[in-house]
């Protein structure tokens, strides 16, 4: 088996294992939507200005190039609620794109996008 087969086989278990599955539409309120499963970070970025200290709550959103071509800034990711065992563990939510969308891996297989997360839905 090659290592570029087998990364994507990494990849797609990633994916599978740490993603939630979601609806990417271009624009909010889009009646045009593709199918997606997306992995998001919530890490907050600090940073000190002064005395002063600053929290961005923002979330990164990755998506795979295969299932999304061209996300764009102002697209939104609606992430479908996590249930198990007839219990939810975390609500349906939203997420809108605030910058433009970048590959930061080597094979530009994931759109790393930077988004406002809008709560649920």
């Amino acid at each position: 088996m090659s290592f570029v087969s087998l990364a994507a086989r990494a990849l797609e278990a990633n994916f599978r294992l740490w993603g939630r599955d979601a609806i990417y539409r271009p624009a909010p309120g889009s009646s045009v939507g593709v199918p997606c499963r997306i992995i998001v970070d919530r890490s907050s970025d600090a940073a000190e200005i002064g005395a002063a200290n600053f929290v961005a709550k923002r979330a990164r959103v990755e998506v795979r190039r295969l299932q999304v071509a061209s996300p764009a800034k102002s697209g939104v990711f609606e992430a479908a609620a996590v249930v198990e065992n007839a219990q939810t563990l975390v609500a349906g939510e939203t997420f809108t794109i605030v910058a433009a969308p970048r590959c930061e891996d080597d094979d530009a297989a994931v759109w790393t996008c930077l988004c406002d997360p809008s709560g649920p839905l």
